[in-house]
């Protein structure tokens, strides 16, 4: 373990963020193991390899992945049984298991075309994964619509054609 700038703590795999050095903005959506928010971090906690390249700005926009405590139920209205069900210990072990591995993945990801991955802050609950902002939305998201673009082309396309025959 090393004691990075700012008393950053940076594992060999991936960086420990300071909670004090991360501010939520506003909630972007709910997955299995938690919410994601937009927020901001501030990048001088964060060491040199997991800065952005070229960025002048001292704060940057994040997408923050928590992991919801054992009072917090799980999920999307309780994914584990129905709305406002508690998580059983079971559950929890294995959301945590998840979140780490989540975690070392990423940490071990290191492309231009994958978002990057800054750090873990963890020093209070809920944990949280802290990764690039992407404003556009994810891959996915983006094929899908392409896809489903295509199609309304191609449809539009037959209709037309059909229609002058």
């Amino acid at each position: 373990m090393l004691i990075g700038l700012l008393g950053v703590v940076c594992a060999e795999v991936f960086c420990s963020i300071p909670r004090s050095k991360i501010q939520i903005l506003r909630q972007l959506g709910e997955g299995t193991f938690g919410r994601v928010y937009l927020g901001t971090c501030d990048l001088d906690a964060l060491s040199g390899d997991v800065q952005p390249p070229h960025c002048s700005s001292a704060v940057v926009e994040v997408a923050i992945k928590t992991l919801k405590d054992g009072s917090q139920g799980r999920g999307m209205g309780g994914a584990m049984g129905g709305a406002g069900a508690e998580p059983d210990e079971g559950e929890l072990l294995i959301a945590k298991q998840e979140f780490e591995r989540e975690a070392e993945l990423l940490a071990l990801l290191r492309h231009d075309n994958i978002i990057r991955f800054y750090g873990v802050c963890d020093d209070e609950q809920p944990r949280m994964l802290i990764l690039e902002y992407m404003p556009n939305g994810d891959l996915n998201k983006y094929l899908r619509f392409a896809i489903i673009t295509q199609l309304f082309v191609v449809l539009n396309t037959y209709l037309t054609f059909n229609s002058e025959i």
